[in-house]
């Protein structure tokens, strides 16, 4: 085992400001603000990072040129995990390590991408007893009534790829992942081998007929994981 999740997102934005109100609204928790960069954090320690657009912060030397998460950090495990991990990395492509101790580097297919030695902070949670067709959880018994969501994790994101075959056996091949599902036409959902959700990152066909895919490497969405649905209408509503 070695990567098991999302330690960060780094988002190179044109209004930082007006980031740090909608994510405060959305629920996650601001720990830093210097005007030009903010970082959030959810409630298991995983966090945002939003920089200005050209702040010398961001990646260098990709082929990702639209706003966006320039960068996904992604956590591992120990160091015998992260060893092995920039063992096979070093043999093709240049490795820089921050001050933070987070590995950077661009893949050949002009992404970036980087990896800390990080685990989360346990989140436990309480979902409210649901009621489907012939099966009855709760009765006679209000919900947890809540004012603000609070999402608990980062748990997925995408991007898509003008070369999605490449993006996946460089996941699969260095990074480790594994392929859990396949969809004709659209793209691959990929698992890192340390997790168990269904995908961590799923990767687009650029080439897609889709709104917005243009034939390049862009990043399309993260995706925050809440309790339960009631969790979720809150913080739509909010």
């Amino acid at each position: 085992m070695a990567i098991i999740g999302i330690r960060r997102l780094t988002w190179a934005v044109e209004d930082v400001p007006a980031c740090v109100r909608f994510f405060t609204d959305f629920g996650l928790s601001l720990i830093e603000d210097k005007g030009d960069e903010a970082l959030f954090e959810a409630a298991d320690g995983s966090q945002a990072l939003f920089l200005k657009m050209g702040h010398p912060r961001l990646p260098t030397g990709t082929a990702q040129k639209t706003k966006g998460v320039h960068e996904c950090v992604w956590a591992v495990d120990d160091a015998i995990g992260m060893k092995r991990l920039t063992d096979r990395l070093s043999k093709e492509l240049e490795l820089t390590t921050d001050e933070e101790g987070i590995v950077h580097f661009v893949t050949k297919f002009g992404q970036a991408i980087a990896l800390q030695i990080w685990r989360p902070r346990a989140v436990f949670g309480a979902p409210t007893p649901q009621n489907t067709v012939g099966r009855i959880e709760r009765l006679n018994q209000p919900r947890k009534w809540i004012d603000r969501a609070v999402p608990k994790r980062i748990h997925h994101c995408v991007w898509t790829f003008p070369d999605v075959q490449e993006a996946v056996d460089f996941y699969q091949d260095v990074l480790g992942f594994r392929i859990t599902d396949m969809q004709k036409g659209f793209g691959v959902y990929m698992r890192a081998d340390g997790c168990y959700e269904h995908h961590n990152i799923f990767l687009a066909d650029a080439h897609a007929a889709m709104p917005g895919f243009n034939g390049t490497l862009k990043f399309h969405h993260a995706n925050w994981e809440v309790e339960d649905i009631d969790e979720l209408m809150v913080a739509k509503n909010y």
